[in-house]
């Protein structure tokens, strides 16, 4: 192109032969063009050279943490060295990024904070709706019931949207908005022509005419049809699924009571049982991007199931004798 910046790639032959063959044509060409940069100057003829060192350094379980032909490791930084890793070995991008930030930040910047609807809750008010966007794996539903049981709240209405719930959805409505009280409506997105309704409700909130302790929470996936002025005037919150079994882990007992979990008969072994519940709830989060594979259907066991899982093993051990083995 006339007068144009040419920024094509000129190395020539770019393809592998020989012993180098292991290394993919696109990965090369990549090498070659990152050449091309004074910090990495070296990088082409490094490899060229070294190319069976290389191998193995390919071939690593941790190729971020063992020598690099050549000592270049040493004369690159950090972030430079993820740059390199990024075209050997991608599935090692992450680890080392992570690495990065908590050498240069701390662990804390990496290890998202315990999930806290409570600070959430102290910026609404009864005009104001607090909305859950959902994602899968996430159902906020067993955090909501948690902090309505902590803060006393005595009125508490929760219908899953869907065919012909929105008359139902209105009497709560109405009563809680007299009377106080909390409302959930679970799944709006599934709420088809009845959101147009509920957007007209939410308008028609008035401060005067609306009892102090009122609360609307609504969830909802992703979705254009939901209204967008209930977005702008809501409290608009997210809990992302954490990734690794034991951020999984870390979550899960953060939703356990402590009294709740203390006071079962046989302790000893519920906490036992407990924590193979806890790993197997985080193994499934953890594969849920395989959908059906492996399974009849697909099925996200989601923080509702744990929980309900939990007190049903607390119910078994408390009220039956049962055999538990030593093995």
């Amino acid at each position: 192109m006339a007068g144009g910046t040419n920024t094509a790639i000129t190395q020539p032959n770019p393809t592998m032969k020989g012993d180098k063959a292991w290394l993919e044509n696109k990965d090369w060409a990549a090498i070659l063009e990152l050449s091309e940069f004074d910090a990495f100057s070296t990088l082409h003829r490094n490899f060229t050279q070294n190319v069976n060192d290389w191998k193995a350094v390919w071939e690593s379980s941790n190729p971020e943490s063992m020598p690099w032909p050549g000592d270049i490791k040493s004369k690159l930084s950090v972030f430079q060295q993820i740059i390199v890793l990024r075209i050997l070995r991608p599935d090692k991008v992450v680890p080392a990024i992570e690495k990065m930030i908590t050498e240069e930040l701390g662990h804390d910047f990496i290890s998202p904070p315990p999930f806290n609807l409570e600070l959430s809750f102290k910026d609404s008010a009864s005009t104001i709706p607090i909305i859950f966007i959902l994602s899968p794996g996430v159902d906020p539903i067993t955090e909501i019931n948690k902090l309505a049981k902590n803060m006393g709240v005595k009125n508490k209405t929760s219908l899953s949207l869907g065919d012909k719930q929105g008359p139902m959805a209105e009497a709560a409505l109405d009563r809680a908005i007299g009377e106080g009280g909390w409302v959930i409506l679970q799944n709006c997105h599934l709420a088809g022509s009845w959101i147009t309704t509920l957007e007209r409700r939410v308008d028609e909130i008035i401060p005067e005419r609306t009892h102090e302790e009122f609360r609307l929470w609504l969830t909802s996936m992703p979705t254009d049809t939901f209204p967008v002025s209930i977005l702008q005037s809501g409290i608009k919150i997210t809990n992302e699924p954490p990734k690794g079994l034991k951020k999984n882990l870390i979550r899960s007992y953060n939703t356990y009571e402590g009294p709740i979990f203390e006071d079962c008969l046989k302790l000893k072994e519920f906490k036992r049982l407990v924590y193979g519940l806890s790993f197997f709830h985080g193994l499934i989060q953890e594969r849920r991007k395989f959908g059906a594979l492996g399974w009849n259907i697909p099925y996200e066991f989601s923080m509702s199931d744990l929980s309900i899982s939990f007190f049903q093993l607390r119910m078994f051990l408390n009220e039956y004798e049962v055999f538990l083995g030593t093995h």
